[in-house]
């Protein structure tokens, strides 16, 4: 990554510097020219720098596959009969998200969860935990590329595009299920904080079959042999 940023930096660099002017009527023309090239470099750098690493795609497929290996039915109850449906695709919200609140304020809530995490967690992980909180601070990323790229899934907005008129949680799961029945569920993850050696990752992910069902997760992956694995589950809610 840093490679490409630094070739597409120093290929616009020695466009503005090698074609220097010294004609004063070409000096206002030079310098709009320089102000676009800048202009051009930063709006690169920020689609580069937005643009998911192997390891996040991996985490984030990760997820997905055993989320859906874990829930290939979902129970449908009718007229007082119970019944298992099939399933084979899961809904993924196409912006992350975590339940560090930021209207509760950045600092506070963050350092309610490192409190929290520090009794729960070896210490080995509270670094990573540091990341997830940074990467988690800012506005979150846009993952729609990776689910549009992936038939297993489903994009929450576009189900919520499709979705009638909703008068409460039994209707909001109702009119879901009926839209994308082949569905077994809604998921929201985070961004992911990766250690400064880049072994080790957590990601927060809230997975809800229906207003009854449902938990949020913290995954603690380790990547060893170049793919990583999860190595510790800790759990903050269930319903």
């Amino acid at each position: 990554m840093k490679t490409i940023k630094t070739s597409v930096i120093m290929f616009f660099l020695l466009s503005l510097f090698g074609c220097a002017s010294t004609d004063p009527k070409n000096s206002g023309t030079k310098a709009t020219q320089t102000e676009k090239a800048v202009s051009k470099i930063s709006d690169t750098r920020e689609i580069i720098e937005k643009q998911l690493s192997n390891d996040e795609k991996e985490i984030y497929n990760y997820v997905f596959a055993v989320l859906l290996q874990n829930n290939s039915s979902r129970i449908f109850v009718e007229n007082g009969q119970i019944s298992k449906i099939p399933t084979s695709k899961i809904v993924v919200s196409d912006t992350t998200s975590s339940r560090i609140d930021t209207e509760e304020g950045y600092e506070k809530s963050s350092e309610k969860y490192k409190s929290y995490f520090a009794s729960k967690m070896d210490s080995n992980y509270l670094s990573t935990f540091d990341s997830f909180i940074e990467n988690n601070r800012t506005l979150n990323n846009n993952i729609t590329d990776l689910i549009k790229s992936d038939n297993r899934i489903i994009s929450l907005e576009e189900v919520t595009s499709r979705m009638g008129e909703i008068s409460g949680i039994s209707d909001y799961w109702d009119n879901f299920y009926k839209t994308v029945p082949e569905a077994c569920g809604r998921l929201y993850v985070s961004n992911i904080g990766f250690n400064p050696t880049n072994d080790t990752a957590i990601i927060e992910i809230l997975f809800r079959k229906s207003g009854w069902s449902g938990y949020t997760n913290y995954l603690v992956f380790e990547k060893k042999n170049t793919k990583w694995g999860v190595i510790d589950v800790l759990q903050t809610v269930v319903s």
